[in-house]
């Protein structure tokens, strides 16, 4: 069997690397990996053989070109997508690949916009895999209700949050935390009142800023400023120094990113091009807004507490309505569960042990990779069949 391994974000990337390593294991299947943009550094750190494509242009005919290219070198059996959001190179292999009926794999890495990642932005085309491969019952349903058909969904689990727990136990991980740890602390790392809040941030004034029909009520800016207050109020109760970093998500640069005078007053940190699982293991408490690095930070076992200005409704962020994370829609709440994580040793989390919510986490996901595996070689078999 030949297959096509294509991703272009990080999310996509790191659901895609866990089945790869499980495909080259198996000398009857030759896998080609193509990735372009953030998912090239993914598979260099992770040591996985692919060829970089260069996209100097993201819009017009130079996509479906070198999408033609890519399918004409490799011709595949079958596909392995990890999709990424807007224009990118894996919407046009997948539309290529969907003319000259070549079966594929999308493996869904987030609990969100659905039917969105396979639309055009150029024409607006639907474009959807032969297979859909989903995370739980949750993006089952919801992935159904944004106009998925229901014979496209398989439930397989998320590969990437399957191997998370190994990731957290690597020696050069802890050792990376370690002195990420000593870095953000300074001098005074050694004092037993300092601790460290970790700001997941995300670009949401970018892709979901006041101007968009998408806007949530809240940015990045707001977040931050908000946590830094609930900070403040902490500090005044405990006694304790709070340091505050910012980790930025991957597709922010580090100049996008705009501090507000209370964010600047306090000499807030900000981390850019660093794995998220150092960062995560060097923090006491992990805050945020909505995205996957809260999930990975509650399978380290940290508290976790998801941070979204106003929006009293759980169900838009997977991780608070499933209960992973702490939710708080204002700085009194935010602060409140702050200092519970340090006073009483809790997340907010109703004296949830955090250790095994981590575990029940990663069963959910357990065999996620051999899962989609076998999908891959089903829809491989299906299309020979068929000629």
């Amino acid at each position: 069997m030949i297959l096509l391994a294509v991703a272009q974000g990080v999310g996509g990337a790191n659901a895609l690397i866990p089945v790869i390593r499980m495909l080259r294991c198996d000398p009857n299947v030759h896998v080609s990996c193509c990735v372009s943009g953030k998912a090239v550094q993914v598979f260099r750190e992770e040591g996985i053989d692919h060829a970089a494509e260069s996209l100097p242009e993201r819009n017009g005919i130079y996509l479906t070109e070198l999408a033609r290219t890519v399918l004409d070198r490799v011709s595949p059996d079958v596909l392995l997508v990890g999709n990424a959001w807007g224009p990118s190179l894996d919407k046009a292999i997948l539309a290529l690949a969907n003319e000259r009926n070549i079966p594929s794999v999308v493996v869904l890495d987030m609990w969100s916009v659905y039917r969105e990642r396979f639309v055009d932005p150029r024409t607006g085309r639907l474009n959807l895999p032969s297979k859909l491969a989903v995370m739980d019952q949750l993006a089952y349903r919801e992935a159904e209700s944004a106009g998925i058909p229901e014979d496209r969904l398989v439930i397989t689990g998320q590969p990437y949050l399957e191997s998370l727990p190994a990731k957290f136990e690597e020696d050069t991980v802890r050792k990376q935390a370690s002195v990420l740890r000593q870095s953000w602390l300074g001098e005074r790392h050694g004092e037993e009142n300092r601790r460290i809040v970790l700001f997941a941030s995300e670009a949401v004034a970018r892709d979901h800023g006041p101007e968009t029909e998408s806007f949530r009520g809240y940015t990045e800016v707001e977040a931050l400023d908000g946590l830094i207050e609930a900070v403040q109020l902490v500090e005044e109760k405990t006694g304790d120094h709070l340091v505050v970093v910012v980790k930025l998500h991957p597709d922010e640069p580090l100049e996008s990113l705009s501090l507000t005078e209370r964010a600047r007053e306090r000499g807030v940190r900000t981390v850019a091009d660093q794995r998220p699982w150092p960062c995560i293991l060097a923090a006491d408490v992990v805050a945020g807004m909505a995205s996957m690095f809260l999930i990975e930070s509650v399978f380290a076992g940290k508290p976790t507490i998801s941070f979204r200005p106003g929006v009293s409704e759980k169900n838009s962020f997977v991780g608070a309505c499933g209960g992973m994370v702490a939710h708080t829609a204002n700085v009194g709440d935010l602060a409140s569960v702050l200092g519970a994580c340090f006073i009483e040793g809790r997340g907010g989390i109703d004296s949830c042990d955090r250790e095994k919510q981590g575990q029940i986490l990663f069963s959910r996901h357990k065999g996620a990779a051999s899962k989609i595996v076998k999908l891959l070689f089903e829809q491989a078999t299906r299309e020979l069949k068929c000629h």
